[in-house]
């Protein structure tokens, strides 16, 4: 997935994060081993926060479907486990008498 990105807010954040004028070399648009280092390369300049943010709203009903298969899948289990104690429970009870 390419995302075409750089930083929270801009390629800009790495320099303060890095503490020198630098960037990852994925923050590059033509990708080369150290092409972060020179500064004279064209960065990504939009941040990745917003990139996120559109992905995570575009895709809210998957989310939201995954979410629900999981509760479905933990409330199956605790059903079971249930049925299974209260079977493990009344069997006991049947060879202490």
């Amino acid at each position: 997935m390419q995302w075409k990105c750089c930083g929270v807010v801009g390629y800009t954040d790495w320099h303060e994060a890095l503490k020198e004028k630098m960037v990852p070399d994925r923050c590059c648009q033509e990708h080369y081993q150290e092409c972060g280092r020179n500064s004279t390369n064209m960065f990504w300049t939009r941040g990745c926060y917003e990139k996120v943010e559109e992905w995570l709203d575009d895709n809210k009903h998957l989310m939201g479907t995954i979410g629900m298969c999981i509760l479905v899948v933990q409330l199956l289990g605790m059903a079971f486990s249930m049925t299974l104690f209260h079977q493990i429970h009344r069997t006991g009870k049947k060879y202490d008498a």
